[in-house]
């Protein structure tokens, strides 16, 4: 009895560091050479106001970090036109030789219209560069 319990735990255990094993793996996945984590968000501030906030951080130094780019579209007659457009090099978009940056940029929009806002965040170092897109379905109130 004593033995079959031992190999229970064993067999247990084993599947434990397994499990613990395979989670640092995608963690570590989840990061490249140059972009180590960011995130992005949304919100109505109400009067037709979007606030569209972004953080990057970079796995240190890096050349350049920020928003690469933000598009946003509204819909008009069952398709979407640009309205509005920034790109890294704006006010409030990038910041060079800095490990992390965050910032906010306002678009002035319509209540009631519905926008698609379209965010690049990336990261850039002398041996290259990475970015993530999230794009955001959103009525302004």
């Amino acid at each position: 009895m004593k033995t079959k319990r031992y190999v229970y735990r064993a067999f247990a255990l084993l599947l434990t560091l397994c499990a613990a094993f395979s989670i640092c793996a995608s963690a570590t996945l989840l990061s490249s050479d140059q972009l180590y984590d960011y995130e992005v968000s949304v919100s109505r501030m109400g009067g037709g106001q979007l606030k569209i906030f972004f953080s990057t951080r970079g796995s240190g130094t890096m050349t350049r970090l920020g928003a690469e780019s933000i598009s946003i579209s509204e819909r008009a007659d069952g398709s979407w036109q640009e309205v509005a457009s920034f790109d890294r090099y704006d006010s409030g978009m990038s910041k060079a030789n800095a490990s992390m940056y965050k910032s906010q940029i306002y678009f002035d929009g319509t209540e009631g219209v519905e926008y698609r806002i379209v965010v690049t965040v990336f990261a850039e170092d002398s041996s290259g560069s990475d970015s993530r897109i999230k794009t955001f379905y959103v009525t302004a109130t």
